[in-house]
């Protein structure tokens, strides 16, 4: 948390990183950018990560949480 007018701060975490994608599934297994897609409680069924590498490789992950 930060207190009234202290401007943010970014750190990189790490170095090589092109690009990051999160989908989350919803109930019916429908993948969506955001969650709640639809303003529903609870938790989505399952996340994937993916990870882009600059030098174009891709690393993804599916969590499955239910």
């Amino acid at each position: 948390d930060r207190g009234p007018g202290v401007e943010p701060a970014a750190y990189p975490l790490a170095d090589g990183i092109a690009g990051l994608e999160v989908r989350y599934a919803d109930e019916d297994g429908a993948w969506s950018e955001r969650w709640p897609p639809d303003r529903r409680g609870g938790l989505p069924r399952a996340i994937r990560v993916a990870v882009t590498l600059a030098d174009g490789a891709r690393l993804e992950r599916l969590i499955v949480l239910r």
